[in-house]
Protein backbone atom coordinates (compact mmCIF):
# COMPACT_ATOMS: atom_id res chain seq x y z
CA UNK A 1 0.00 0.00 0.00
CA UNK A 2 1.47 3.50 -0.58
CA UNK A 3 2.35 5.59 1.80
CA UNK A 4 2.30 9.73 1.21
CA UNK A 5 3.72 12.33 3.83
CA UNK A 6 3.53 15.83 3.42
CA UNK A 7 5.83 18.23 5.66
CA UNK A 8 4.70 21.60 6.17
CA UNK A 9 1.24 21.08 4.65
CA UNK A 10 0.17 22.98 8.40
CA UNK A 11 2.36 25.09 8.19
CA UNK A 12 1.35 25.83 4.74
CA UNK A 13 -2.36 26.01 6.01
CA UNK A 14 -2.09 28.40 8.67
CA UNK A 15 -0.62 30.86 6.32
CA UNK A 16 -3.53 30.45 3.87
CA UNK A 17 -5.51 31.17 7.16
CA UNK A 18 -3.39 34.22 8.08
CA UNK A 19 -3.98 35.39 4.45
CA UNK A 20 -7.80 34.72 4.57
CA UNK A 21 -8.29 36.68 7.51
CA UNK A 22 -5.95 39.60 6.49
CA UNK A 23 -7.75 40.26 2.86
CA UNK A 24 -10.07 42.97 3.60
CA UNK A 25 -7.36 44.76 5.57
CA UNK A 26 -5.09 44.18 2.69
CA UNK A 27 -7.31 45.36 0.14
CA UNK A 28 -8.09 48.20 1.89
CA UNK A 29 -4.62 49.31 2.15
CA UNK A 30 -4.33 48.60 -1.39
CA UNK A 31 -7.03 50.59 -3.03
CA UNK A 32 -6.29 53.37 -0.96
CA UNK A 33 -3.29 54.78 -2.72
CA UNK A 34 -4.79 54.18 -6.38
CA UNK A 35 -7.46 56.13 -5.37
CA UNK A 36 -5.05 58.83 -4.24
CA UNK A 37 -3.65 58.41 -7.31
CA UNK A 38 -6.57 59.23 -8.76
CA UNK A 39 -7.63 62.20 -6.51
CA UNK A 40 -4.63 63.34 -7.60
CA UNK A 41 -4.95 63.36 -11.70
CA UNK A 42 -7.94 64.55 -11.28
CA UNK A 43 -7.13 67.66 -9.07
CA UNK A 44 -4.20 68.16 -11.31
CA UNK A 45 -6.88 68.37 -14.96
CA UNK A 46 -9.52 71.05 -12.32
CA UNK A 47 -6.56 73.15 -11.95
CA UNK A 48 -5.93 73.44 -15.59
CA UNK A 49 -9.74 74.13 -16.46
CA UNK A 50 -10.45 77.70 -17.91
CA UNK A 51 -12.65 79.73 -15.20
CA UNK A 52 -13.80 83.23 -15.56
CA UNK A 53 -13.94 85.63 -12.68
CA UNK A 54 -16.33 87.75 -13.91
CA UNK A 55 -19.30 88.66 -12.28
CA UNK A 56 -21.63 85.46 -11.98
CA UNK A 57 -24.36 84.83 -14.04
CA UNK A 58 -26.04 81.37 -15.23
CA UNK A 59 -25.78 82.49 -18.48
CA UNK A 60 -21.38 82.06 -18.29
CA UNK A 61 -20.24 80.00 -20.63
CA UNK A 62 -17.52 78.86 -18.19
CA UNK A 63 -17.16 78.11 -14.73
CA UNK A 64 -16.88 81.03 -12.43
CA UNK A 65 -13.50 80.92 -10.40
CA UNK A 66 -15.16 80.95 -6.91
CA UNK A 67 -16.63 77.43 -8.39
CA UNK A 68 -13.19 76.12 -9.36
CA UNK A 69 -12.08 77.02 -5.93
CA UNK A 70 -15.02 74.93 -4.50
CA UNK A 71 -14.63 72.02 -6.61
CA UNK A 72 -10.57 71.54 -5.60
CA UNK A 73 -11.20 72.65 -1.92
CA UNK A 74 -14.45 69.62 -2.53
CA UNK A 75 -12.64 67.38 -3.60
CA UNK A 76 -11.65 64.31 -1.96
CA UNK A 77 -12.00 60.13 -1.14
CA UNK A 78 -14.82 58.78 0.59
CA UNK A 79 -14.71 56.10 3.68
CA UNK A 80 -13.70 52.97 2.60
CA UNK A 81 -16.73 50.79 2.02
CA UNK A 82 -17.38 46.60 2.51
CA UNK A 83 -19.83 45.64 0.24
CA UNK A 84 -21.19 42.38 -0.78
CA UNK A 85 -19.58 43.34 -4.09
CA UNK A 86 -16.21 43.86 -2.84
CA UNK A 87 -14.22 46.86 -1.26
CA UNK A 88 -14.21 50.21 -2.70
CA UNK A 89 -14.02 54.19 -1.99
CA UNK A 90 -15.09 56.94 -4.53
CA UNK A 91 -13.26 60.01 -5.89
CA UNK A 92 -16.06 62.91 -5.64
CA UNK A 93 -16.89 66.00 -4.08
CA UNK A 94 -18.43 67.61 -0.81
CA UNK A 95 -19.47 71.05 0.50
CA UNK A 96 -20.29 73.91 -1.29
CA UNK A 97 -18.42 77.00 -2.83
CA UNK A 98 -18.99 80.95 -1.80
CA UNK A 99 -21.46 81.58 -4.50
CA UNK A 100 -24.51 82.29 -2.84
CA UNK A 101 -28.79 83.15 -4.12
CA UNK A 102 -31.84 82.36 -3.19
CA UNK A 103 -31.67 78.98 -4.45
CA UNK A 104 -28.64 78.70 -2.30
CA UNK A 105 -27.90 80.34 0.60
CA UNK A 106 -25.45 78.15 2.02
CA UNK A 107 -23.65 78.43 -1.48
CA UNK A 108 -23.63 76.07 -4.74
CA UNK A 109 -23.27 72.77 -3.93
CA UNK A 110 -19.52 71.25 -5.57
CA UNK A 111 -20.96 67.78 -6.64
CA UNK A 112 -23.96 69.61 -8.67
CA UNK A 113 -21.17 72.30 -10.13
CA UNK A 114 -18.74 69.17 -10.74
CA UNK A 115 -21.58 67.62 -12.91
CA UNK A 116 -22.70 70.40 -14.85
CA UNK A 117 -18.75 71.63 -15.62
CA UNK A 118 -18.04 67.77 -16.36
CA UNK A 119 -21.64 67.01 -19.15
CA UNK A 120 -22.14 70.73 -19.92
CA UNK A 121 -25.70 72.85 -19.75
CA UNK A 122 -27.37 74.75 -22.50
CA UNK A 123 -25.41 77.49 -21.04
CA UNK A 124 -22.19 76.18 -19.66
CA UNK A 125 -19.78 74.67 -22.23
CA UNK A 126 -18.90 70.99 -21.03
CA UNK A 127 -15.35 70.62 -19.43
CA UNK A 128 -14.56 67.11 -19.12
CA UNK A 129 -12.02 66.29 -16.11
CA UNK A 130 -13.15 63.42 -14.36
CA UNK A 131 -13.85 61.04 -17.29
CA UNK A 132 -11.04 61.20 -19.06
CA UNK A 133 -8.71 61.29 -15.97
CA UNK A 134 -10.21 57.55 -15.18
CA UNK A 135 -10.33 56.58 -18.59
CA UNK A 136 -6.53 57.61 -18.90
CA UNK A 137 -4.69 56.25 -15.32
CA UNK A 138 -7.14 53.33 -14.99
CA UNK A 139 -4.92 50.67 -15.70
CA UNK A 140 -2.17 52.44 -13.54
CA UNK A 141 -4.55 52.12 -10.91
CA UNK A 142 -5.40 48.37 -11.28
CA UNK A 143 -1.08 48.32 -11.37
CA UNK A 144 -0.78 50.06 -8.34
CA UNK A 145 -3.14 47.68 -6.87
CA UNK A 146 -1.81 44.70 -7.93
CA UNK A 147 1.47 45.22 -6.92
CA UNK A 148 0.66 46.15 -3.50
CA UNK A 149 -1.46 43.39 -3.03
CA UNK A 150 1.10 41.11 -4.65
CA UNK A 151 3.50 42.24 -1.94
CA UNK A 152 1.32 41.75 0.86
CA UNK A 153 0.65 38.31 -0.17
CA UNK A 154 4.30 37.47 -0.26
CA UNK A 155 4.71 38.95 3.43
CA UNK A 156 2.05 36.51 4.56
CA UNK A 157 3.00 33.56 2.54
CA UNK A 158 7.11 33.81 3.69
Amino acid sequence: MAHIELNGFDDYISRIEALSEKSAEMMKESIYPAAGMITDKVREKLQSLEADNKRYTKYTRVMHYEQKKGLLEGLGLARMEETSHGIHTKVGFSGYNKLQSKTYPRGQPNLMIARVVESGTTYQKKQPFMRPVVNAYKKEAEKIIKDILEEKIKEVMK
